[in-house]
């Protein structure tokens, strides 16, 4: 060791201490290769002028043109050159005339936490060495038992290892962001359903009060999800028929409150024939299948309309019939209420579903 010292002695004689600082090295191992035309600039804080140069000696028998060292003896003077910034990588040993220890580390790691830090140590100690590493250190290198390609392998990965975590925080980043912009859209979705349901009934004649309708409603909605498929709306045809219609979209979330908005739509425009039950649940089945029948993912829904006819003090619905309170003055009637399938299509059910319902008829009791 100490022959190979002298050796450095000598052939660095008469070389200013600027040009011992500055110099460019490499290496021919794997992973990383970066351009020689432009080398990658390396800090080696390090306060013995033996080690600094027996590195450099390494650096230059393992590196061919890779690598740009620089040398700072103090800490502080390696944080000035650090601020400087352009500097891609620190070797840095943890004993310095102006710090000691894991601190020293802790300082520089602080300081410009997107530089990867090797620290090179006199001291054998695993206990220090998994705390550097824990703290952030790409890795905890002993001197004297490290040669130069394992210098420059552990300098490349390195590298590596803090462009994947940079990726990776990128990749988390992008996430969040997603997540967040996503949220803002199922909380507008969530608004938009509420802003469908009925903030206010219609009464019974037009322009009667509240109190005085011929028949009031009253509903409670309980979403499973924050968006669903959940829908109904209640609405005045004259003075005498009300209409009243309940469906339900298949699944939950952003795509069940895309059909439901489509389903309000279709309702609100064929309010015209919601006067015969089985002609609007019809329209609304042709009307939705057409919409929907260019789409990947098959999809139904199933809906109840019941007209309301005060005068005749009955309800007229498609399907078979159940018994049920109409409420308030209104005697106990029968009306006829079920499910109906609006529409399921699809390219996988289209032979069979599409053919029953593009069609679908549906008739009034």
């Amino acid at each position: 060791m100490g022959q190979e010292l002298s050796a450095v002695a000598i052939q660095t004689a008469g070389k200013s201490a600027e040009a011992q600082r500055n110099f460019a090295i490499g290496g021919p191992e794997p992973a990383v290769t970066p351009d020689v035309s432009s080398p990658l600039k390396v800090l080696l804080i390090e306060d013995n002028a033996i080690d600094a140069r027996l590195i450099q000696i390494m650096l230059s028998e393992a590196g061919s043109g890779s690598f740009e060292l620089e040398r700072a003896d103090r800490l502080a003077a390696g944080l000035k050159r650090l601020a400087v910034g352009d500097i891609g990588l620190v070797l840095l040993d943890l004993s310095l005339p102006d710090s000691q220890g894991l601190s020293t580390f802790a300082t520089v790691h602080r300081e410009d936490r997107g530089v990867p830090v090797i620290v090179m140590s006199g001291l054998d100690d695993q206990r220090v060495a998994v705390n550097a590493v824990h703290e952030g250190a790409q890795d905890y290198l002993v001197k004297g038992q490290v040669s130069g390609h394992l210098l420059v392998r552990a300098m490349r990965y390195a590298l590596e290892r803090k462009r994947t975590a940079e990726q990776l925080a990128a990749y988390a980043d992008e996430l969040r962001k997603r997540n967040v912009q996503m949220e803002a859209d199922f909380n507008m979705a969530r608004e938009i359903q509420q802003v469908f349901l009925p903030r206010q009934y219609p009464v019974f004649p037009r322009g009667a009060k509240a109190a005085e309708s011929a028949i009031r409603f009253a509903h409670r909605y309980l979403p499973a999800a924050a968006v669903g498929g959940d829908f109904f709306n209640i609405f005045p045809i004259s003075d005498s028929l009300a209409g009243t219609f309940i469906c339900d979209v298949m699944g939950h979330g952003m795509r069940a409150a895309l059909v439901t908005a489509i389903l309000r739509g279709l309702v609100e425009q064929l309010i015209p024939t919601a006067v015969d039950p089985g002609q609007f649940l019809a329209a609304i089945n042709h009307s939705l299948h057409v919409i929907l029948e260019q789409t990947e993912e098959p999809m139904l829904a199933t809906a109840i309309y019941v007209l309301v006819d005060l005068d005749r003090r009955e309800c007229a619905s498609p399907m078979p019939v159940i018994r049920a309170h109409f409420g308030f003055r209104a005697p106990t009637i029968q009306w006829n209420c079920s499910n109906i399938l609006i529409k399921a299509a699809g390219r996988h059910w289209a032979s069979l579903t599409a053919a029953l319902f593009q069609w679908a008829a549906v008739r009034s009791k």
